[in-house]
């Protein structure tokens, strides 16, 4: 539904750390679902403290709320989505450290595996043999004598995600 629509009121003050979340969000090449991506949005609206900002908007516009979820819903209740607001509105005093480049995860769970920034020495070949699985590279072998080796970042099991910025998947699918 366009925000133009006649029915709704405009949304007015929008801060541009939502903005930013939801584009994001949208960007992200790593995830492939609306889940995935809503998940990368909540974790981006936690950390630049504006989680509160559509809960705020829902409140504002009754019929947008009313379009959207049910009355007797958390967001389609006026009392519960004020209540709600409150709490993520408390939220903004913490601060929260997420891995937002760590999203791949996010289509399946919000739990995600630690991430480690590796630096190599520039070399032809690092030294690991990978088979993918579920489109992700899974490490199954480290060679001897190695620069993959050498840096003792890898381990068989690991999952590559990028190198250099790009995404590493199966190119076959």
């Amino acid at each position: 539904m366009a925000v133009s629509d006649p029915t709704l009121k405009e949304l007015k003050d929008i801060p541009y750390g939502f903005q930013s979340s939801v584009e994001l969000a949208q960007k992200c090449r790593k995830l492939k679902t609306y889940q995935g991506r809503l998940r990368l949005c909540l974790r981006s609206l936690l950390m630049k403290k504006c989680l509160h900002v559509p809960v705020q908007q829902l409140i504002d516009n009754p019929a947008l709320r009313q379009t959207f979820y049910e009355t007797y819903s958390l967001l389609g209740n006026e009392i519960l989505c004020e209540i709600f607001l409150s709490l993520c509105v408390t939220m903004k005093s913490l601060n929260f450290k997420l891995e937002l480049s760590n999203a791949r995860f996010l289509d399946e769970t919000w739990l995600l595996p630690n991430i480690a920034h590796i630096t190599l020495v520039p070399c032809s070949e690092l030294g690991i043999s990978v088979v993918f699985a579920e489109d992700k590279a899974v490490i199954m072998q480290v060679l001897d004598s190695s620069v993959a080796l050498e840096s003792e970042g890898f381990s068989v099991g690991d999952i590559l995600d990028e190198i250099n910025g790009v995404i590493i998947h199966d190119s076959q699918q």
